[in-house]
């Protein structure tokens, strides 16, 4: 089955793209999305960006090498140190209960974690931060919740935003009633919007460009593209 028909008007160019942002939710239209035309599959693949923090990396890959997830079926690491050669252990075969492999990006940029591997099996990701560790067991629930809605982000660490006054800016905190972002650290992505995020007929070019100039927001952008697309929420694990 075909992915949804999405159609995005582009913005006229990148330094405009980021300026008309706010218009996206007006701007994407969509088909009805149902979940029989997202199909999740039985098994997920986590993808650890990584650059220069070898020890926590290691300890990582070495925590899900001691534990049992049903559902894991693989684990990516997105080295992205060019000047770094890639570490002994990601390449000596220590790690056996999951394989093991190394995403090596064209380009070595923050939005670049969100490149699918060429050879994922898998239509559910889960990203992972190097620093961040979760249980087998958390994994799991958070796969249960994702299969349930697989639109849309299911993670474990969540943000509120909210409109400052004093600077008439919007910004977004850990401090909050509700929550309305899912970083993306910790969260279950369907891999269509991993190719979704770097299509220029949907992901608004100024956006990526603001990305790209800040090495920062990655997270929020996807959000942003996931809940304007699907309009629902991400889902808080």
């Amino acid at each position: 089955m075909g992915h949804p028909a999405l159609v995005f008007e582009p913005a006229s160019s990148p330094e405009a793209g980021l300026a008309e942002a706010p218009a996206m939710a007006l701007a994407v239209e969509t088909a009805a999305i149902s979940p029989e035309s997202w199909p999740t599959g039985n098994k997920f693949s986590i993808i650890i960006p990584s650059y220069n923090r070898t020890e926590i990396l290691e300890g990582l890959l070495t925590h899900f090498n001691k534990s049992s997830c049903p559902s894991l079926k693989e684990i990516y690491v997105n080295w992205s140190n060019a000047s770094a050669a890639i570490p002994t252990f990601l390449v000596d075969g220590r790690f056996s209960r999951y394989p093991v492999k190394i995403i090596l990006p064209r380009v070595f940029s923050l939005e670049q974690r969100y490149v699918p591997p060429e050879d994922l099996n898998t239509e559910a990701v889960f990203q992972l931060d190097d620093d961040l560790r979760l249980s087998c067991e958390d994994l799991e629930f958070g796969f249960k919740v994702f299969k349930q809605f697989p639109q849309q982000i299911a993670g474990f660490v969540a943000r509120g935003h909210y409109l400052d006054a004093e600077s008439n800016t919007w910004r977004y905190t850990a401090k909050f009633d509700g929550y309305s972002l899912i970083l993306t650290g910790a969260a279950f992505l369907h891999r269509r919007w991993l190719e979704n995020f770097f299509n220029p007929g949907i992901m608004p070019p100024g956006v990526l460009e603001f990305v790209k100039e800040h090495q920062n927001c990655e997270d929020i952008a996807m959000n942003f593209l996931v809940s304007h697309t699907t309009k629902r929420p991400s889902n808080f694990c």
